[in-house]
């Protein structure tokens, strides 16, 4: 189903359970250092690789040393041409470096599809944020701090952004339509958006892929210098990082490997159950909860399941704000928006304990909570927060949808009581998606369990409903 952020979010939601092999990272020290803005790029850089460049967002004086460039790489490692792809990077200097540390890489912003936000035109300011959720590990204790975009995505150049895509999925939720005929529009999006990559552009849309992205670590990697690297990957980056310890396991340091998403998982098979398994694990809890229970009732469940069986094939209408125009626009909320909106507000851990009281508000015919919950989550998500649908695409029909049965998933979201109204459609959607973006998928091999002994950090989030702490336990097999 599509995962939109679900990497992007680098909020881990409640640490479920944590899987720890032999990785040792350093204390944070019990008080900020003073920062130092002397550092700069070391001379031992390959500038056949790497372009420094000033940075284009303004360094604070409180921040560790700041510096900035470009990757250069061939748009095909594996057979390399006149076409060239461009990865802007940042590099936070360690406050206390030691001579022999090895950095630590955050391996793009998930999705696949998903922005770190470091770039020229990102959604956010470049803030602290960027730096700071990784500072125990880097900065604070020894170690550099690189962020870079994967291939195709926010910063980089060429960048395979769809706003035709987003375009239709904008004017679809003002529309009654149904859901076969959301299916063609969409489809007509991604074929105007892959006619402009292609036909326009002059991108090989099949080079955008975890392979080609493993390698522009490397050669990251080589341009700056280093003999190895620790990896951080959340969510998709985690397979990033997974794929490039089995290519480059000699140039492997470490992994930290946040909301795993394993190359052997077929994520569209096991959705409706971990999805679902998300959603009824926010119920137990509520109904567990004595305060929770009192005012929203232990048979919130079989309410909710109730209520989307009685809405099925019709719409709350609501008005909001168009995110784009600034101006009202009635949206047609079904039963699968609003179970994407709350399935997208899972993400972050302060809106999980809103859900009982959106569902109960809901239910009572109140609509204010799950129309701003629909203008935040669903609508702003494809209209206004970068998300780059073609690199979700590429990806995704390379290592992920090719490997999975459309039948087996949609089956399997008949089994649970409302996954209906939300994988069935995405299931569909997406395998639509890849018949018309029509890259070749990649080896089998790339899809096998990763087996290596490289000292690994697994994180999990007990209410993830993409990548749940199965898959992580499952990585350890």
């Amino acid at each position: 189903m599509p995962k939109h952020s679900l990497g992007l979010m680098l909020t881990v939601l409640f640490l479920g359970l944590v899987f720890v092999l032999p990785v040792v990272l350093p204390r944070a020290p019990s008080t900020v250092p003073s920062y130092s803005q002397a550092a700069v790029i070391p001379p031992k850089i390959d500038p056949t690789l790497i372009e420094e460049l000033p940075c284009w967002f303004d360094i604070p004086s409180d921040w560790p040393a700041t510096e900035c460039g470009t990757l250069h790489v061939p748009e095909d490692h594996l057979r390399p041409g006149p076409r060239m792809v461009q990865l802007p990077f940042v590099i936070f200097r360690s406050t206390n470096p030691e001579p022999s540390s090895v950095p630590v890489v955050v391996t793009g912003g998930g999705g696949p599809g998903g922005p770190l936000g470091i770039g020229r035109n990102a959604d956010r300011v470049i803030d602290k944020f960027l730096w700071y959720s990784y500072a125990n590990m880097s900065v604070f204790g020894g170690r550099d701090l690189v962020l870079i975009d994967n291939r195709g995505v926010g910063s980089s150049i060429p960048r395979l952004d769809c706003p035709e895509v987003e375009d239709v999925l904008l004017k679809m939720i003002q529309t009654s339509a149904t859901e076969s005929e959301k299916l063609v529009a969409y489809q007509d999006g991604f074929v105007e958006c892959r006619r402009r990559l292609t036909e326009t552009e002059g991108i090989d849309i099949s080079k955008y892929n975890v392979v080609q992205a493993a390698h522009d670590l490397n050669a990251l990697r080589r341009g700056l210098g280093f003999d190895s690297l620790n990896l951080y990957g959340v969510s998709y980056g985690s397979r990033v990082a997974m794929v490039y310890a089995r290519q480059f396991p000699d140039a492997t340091r470490a992994l930290v490997l946040d909301s795993v998403d394993p190359p052997h998982i077929k994520i569209y098979e096991q959705a409706p159950r971990s999805d679902w398994r998300a959603f009824e694990r926010v119920f137990e809890m509520c109904a567990e909860n004595e305060r929770c229970n009192a005012r929203f009732g232990g048979d919130l469940q079989e309410r909710f399941n109730t209520f989307l069986g009685n809405l099925d094939g019709r719409h709350i209408e609501w008005t909001m704000t168009n995110p784009r125009t600034l101006k009202p626009m009635q949206a047609k909320i079904s039963g699968g928006v609003i179970l994407t909106s709350l399935f997208l507000s899972m993400y972050v851990e302060t809106s999980i304990s809103n859900i009982p009281l959106i569902i109960s508000s809901l239910m009572n015919d109140s609509f204010d909570y799950i129309g701003e919950l629909v203008r935040e989550e669903y609508v702003k998500a494809f209209s206004v927060r970068p998300f780059d649908e073609g690199a979700y695409a590429s990806y995704n029909c390379y290592d992920e949808i090719p490997f999975n049965d459309a039948s087996v998933a949609v089956r399997e979201a008949g089994k649970y009581p409302i996954q209906k109204y939300m994988n069935r459609n995405a299931i569909k959607t997406d395998f639509a998606m890849c018949d018309i973006w029509n890259v070749p998928a990649g080896d089998p091999v790339e899809v096998a369990p990763v087996r290596s002994s490289i000292p690994t950090l697994l994180l999990s989030g007990a209410l993830d409903p993409v990548t749940p702490p199965e898959c992580a336990a499952d990585s350890l097999q």
